[in-house]
């Protein structure tokens, strides 16, 4: 029976109260409750009719003839529901929300209370009081739980919430702050050095491999130990910095240096070899690095990138090749022969405390000036432990590693996570031009998940060919919105599911996943947002709690089921950019950072990105952000081909002298496409279930829309080309 530790006792109020768990997993926990709240005479349980606890549970409540209400949402207003809670509530009793557990294999997720659930009595004035109960295990793998066994049970009371409408809203943030709280709490072993643990994992996992996807050759985890040391105690002896940069794609080469550099205490930084010249600079100036890795092959494929001069590269094919065979067989028999600790004892790895520094790398290096953000130990621990507790993994399938290292969905979910818990990687270096070979890779080797972009997606469907991948449990979408069109292709012609994630550089991993590409917010949600039909939504990973405040107003606080600045914050993010406190103080308060998009969370707490927070208007008091009327606007001209990347229509928002925001409508789109007059569209608008408000102002057709290097679009750029031909108009 697992320990069940309590804490906010205190906030139990002397009256009776309504209260809300996140779940009850198990008869233990709900014994632990009803203890708590004074013994089964001072409570009854409200259970609804589809969503009943489990038969153990169900069990007791008949045996203890417990008081309790059976709830319909199917019969029943809220309001109705409410009146039974208030007089249950007169007698004496507090009343508690009994669900039973999720029938999915989701992994951690915030809570079994179905959303619709929890948003049914939002018009009620019913003063509620949120109850957490985290579940964890030791060590990495599966650290956080939704069900029983496992190594400890925390309850967590939180204050009560009085009831004034929007309750639900309020739970679930309550509950993501007592969720981070308690993921950030769980403990760090004393020497928590990436390098020790990769060591560790690289000896246990002997069958684990790198399969390189240009040549087919293969590198079992034991042999990369082997190189990697042998390349970690040369740079050891002829690198005198702190830091090396590194600028390969992904594979094998790319897994040595960035081991080799880990295990000779020099901290890797992967450089974002796509950037402008000038980006690339300011990465290199921010980092202090002045020596490089990379490979002979890569320079000259290269070679229009801004490359610094030869006598700072260290070129490591030609260097593992000077370093000989015979040293490599030593390292592979001391590799093989010695047990972990001797094997430990041998290198001398210098111990690392949590918030040592692990790995360098950058935000915003692709859409302006990029910040240095050191990740540590404890950052790269935590997104590990919640991606692994997310994903639900089988040991004995790989994973595709195709997005590159200098990116947030590649080197700890691509690189680190595999290497960690010993699943075998098949690499590709750009995966946006070579649909048909990673369809070929991943069903020759049964890969189960490819975390990647949007483009990796659209690469994978661009013949529209039927073929299924029925190995591939988690195909992942990061770094940009899920246009649905695309979602659909991959569900028609790879028969599986695009599931959308939020990236962030500030976290070095996945900020949230989707579990799948639909929407599961209530009625009442879309009705009062229609364009969350089908926006790519995630549930924040474990240990993240998410805020909404007013875009124009950062101070002020939002429901965070109200569109707004989304802010993050949790174990897993920075706690500042280096040497850039201008930067730091402005984007991380009080360990929250502001992220710079847009975005609110739904009752199932799911966190939707609507776009950043350049990219809305507000028309007559109505929210209206760029993204979602672009892919509405697409939707209605037919223009959804999933393997298109051209962008074809851009909405910018124009402020007139009384500070009123004006949608303007750019396309490249031809003349025979728009429509004859505003008013057409403004009715087809209208159809779709969205007010007027939606429509834009104006249609501006132009020969290009402004784009970034990465392809996303430029939006500054945009808003100066509207203005000047809008100045010729006059």
């Amino acid at each position: 029976m697992p320990s069940i530790r309590t804490e906010g006792r205190e906030n139990v109020p002397a009256r009776p109260a309504f209260f809300i768990p996140n779940r009850i997993p198990g008869l233990e926990v709900l014994q632990e409750l009803e203890n708590l709240l004074g013994g089964p005479q001072r409570v009854a349980w409200l259970v609804e009719e589809t969503h009943l606890p489990t038969g153990e549970v169900m069990d007791y409540l008949r045996r203890s003839r417990a008081a309790g209400i059976m709830g319909s949402l199917a019969r029943q207003s809220g309001i109705m529901l409410a009146e039974q809670v208030h007089d249950m509530l007169g007698s004496g009793r507090h009343v508690v929300l009994l669900t039973g557990p999720r029938d999915t294999d989701d992994g951690a997720t915030l809570s079994d209370v179905p959303g619709r659930l929890l948003s049914h009595m939002d018009g009620s004035t019913l003063d509620t009081v949120p109850v957490y109960v985290g579940m964890f295990n030791e060590g990495l793998e599966n650290a956080v739980a939704t069900q029983l066994p496992c190594g400890e049970t925390r309850l967590r009371i939180m204050q009560p919430i009085r009831g004034r409408g929007a309750q639900s809203a309020r739970v679930l943030e309550a509950w993501m702050e007592a969720a981070a709280d308690m993921f950030a709490d769980l403990p760090l072993p004393e020497d928590c050095s990436l390098a020790r643990m990769l060591v560790t994992s690289l000896q246990a996992h002997a069958e684990a491999k790198i399969i390189d996807g240009i040549d087919d050759s293969e590198l079992p985890y034991p042999n990369l130990l082997a190189v990697s040391l042998m390349l970690a105690r040369h740079l050891r002896r002829n690198i005198t910095h702190k830091r090396l940069g590194i600028i390969l794609p992904p594979g094998k080469r790319a897994a040595i240096a960035n081991l080799a550099c880990l295990l000779a205490g020099i901290t890797p930084v992967n450089i974002n070899y796509t950037a402008a010249p000038e980006i690339v600079r300011e990465m290199m100036l921010q980092a202090h690095v002045t020596r490089f890795i990379t490979e002979t092959r890569f320079v000259t494929l290269q070679s229009g990138f801004d490359w610094p001069p030869t006598r700072d590269l260290v070129y490591i094919d030609e260097t593992l090749e000077e370093l000989g065979g015979g040293r490599l067989r030593v390292w592979r028999l001391l590799v093989h022969h010695l047990r972990t600790d001797q094997l430990l004892r041998l290198l001398r790895l210098p111990a690392r405390k949590p918030h040592d520094e692990a790995a360098l790398i950058f935000s915003g290096s692709t859409t302006g000036a990029p910040r240095a953000i050191v990740l540590t130990h404890r950052m790269a621990w935590a997104n590990l432990t919640a991606l692994q507790s997310r994903m639900q993994l089988q040991a004995d399938k790989p994973i595709l590693a195709a997005a590159p290292l200098y990116c947030s969905a590649g080197l700890i979910p691509g690189l680190l996570m595999p290497l960690l818990y010993g699943h075998s990687m098949v690499t590709y270096p750009s995966p946006e031009d070579a649909g048909a070979r990673l369809r070929e890779l991943i069903l020759r080797h049964g890969v189960q998940s490819a975390i990647g972009t949007p483009d990796t997606a659209r690469a994978l469907v661009e013949d529209g060919a039927d073929c299924p991948l029925l190995s591939l449990k988690y195909l992942v979408a990061a770094g940009g919105p899920v246009p649905p069109a695309l979602a659909r292709a991959v569900k028609e012609h790879l028969h599986t599911s695009l599931l959308g994630a939020y990236a962030l550089s500030e976290a070095g991993s996945l900020v949230s996943l989707s579990q799948d590409n639909t929407c599961t917010a209530t009625a009442a949600a879309r009705q009062a947002t229609p364009y969350l039909k089908e926006e790519g939504i995630g549930e924040p990973m474990p240990g993240i709690a998410v805020s909404i405040s007013d875009p124009r107003r950062p101070s002020h606080l939002l429901p965070i089921n109200t569109p707004g600045l989304v802010w993050v914050r949790g174990a897993a993010l920075t706690r500042g950019y280096q040497d850039n406190e201008e930067a730091t103080i402005a984007n991380i308060r009080n360990g929250w950072l502001r992220t710079g998009d847009l975005g609110m969370v739904d009752a199932d707490g799911k966190l939707h990105i609507l776009g950043t927070r350049e990219r809305y208007a507000v028309v007559h008091g109505e929210f209206i952000p760029h993204a979602a009327l672009e892919n509405l606007l697409l939707e209605g001209f037919g223009e959804t081909d999933p393997a298109s990347t051209e962008r074809r229509i851009a909405i910018v928002s124009l402020t007139d002298r009384d500070a009123r925001d004006h949608l303007i409508m750019l396309t490249t789109l031809p003349p025979e496409k728009l429509p004859p007059d505003i008013s057409v569209l403004r009715y087809g608008i209208r159809n779709e279930g969205y007010s007027e408000n939606w429509c834009p102002h104006l249609i501006l057709p132009v020969p290009e829309i402004p784009a970034l290097p990465n392809g996303r679009l430029d939006y500054a750029a945009a808003c100066q080309l509207a203005k000047r031909i809008l100045e010729r108009m006059e």
